[in-house]
C-alpha cells in the first residue's frame, strides 16, 4: 500500500521534518516543494509539500495521485480551522466543507512588492 501524505503550511511543514528526524540530504524536490519517503505502519509513504492555499493543495495532490498512484491521501495539518473541541491527535472526517479561500494569519508574512 502507498500513502501520499500532504502537508501544506510552511510551518507544518517544517515541524512533521522535524518531529520525524528528517534530514536535508532525504529531501527531494517536486514541482511544489519538497518530499521525501517515509515508513508508515510497513506501508511506503510519499510525504510532500503543496504550500498554502487550495489550488497548490489540488495540484501537489494530483501531482502525486499520477505520479505514484496511491491507494490513500492522507492530509495533515490544521485542514483549514481549529476548533477548542478537538483534542489532541484526534481524527477528523468532515461530512461537509466550507469553500474558501487562504487567508494566512501565522508565520512570516509575504512581501509585497509594487510597482518596480
Amino acid at each position: 500500500m502507498i500513502l501520499g501524505i500532504q502537508i501544506c503550511s510552511n510551518l507544518e511543514w517544517k515541524s512533521v521534518k522535524r518531529h520525524l528526524g528528517i534530514e536535508p540530504a532525504r529531501l527531494q524536490r517536486q514541482p511544489f516543494g519538497e518530499r521525501f519517503q517515509y515508513s508508515v505502519n510497513s506501508h511506503k509513504g510519499i510525504f510532500y509539500q503543496s504550500g498554502d492555499s487550495k489550488t497548490k493543495a489540488a495540484a501537489a495532490c494530483q501531482y502525486v495521485i499520477d505520479r505514484w498512484q496511491p491507494d490513500a491521501i492522507v492530509n495533515l495539518g490544521t485542514c483549514g480551522g481549529v476548533s477548542s473541541k478537538i483534542r489532541q491527535f484526534e481524527v477528523i472526517l468532515a461530512n461537509r466543507t466550507v469553500h474558501y479561500d487562504c487567508d494566512i494569519h501565522f508565520g512570516p508574512k509575504p512581501k509585497v512588492f509594487i510597482g518596480q
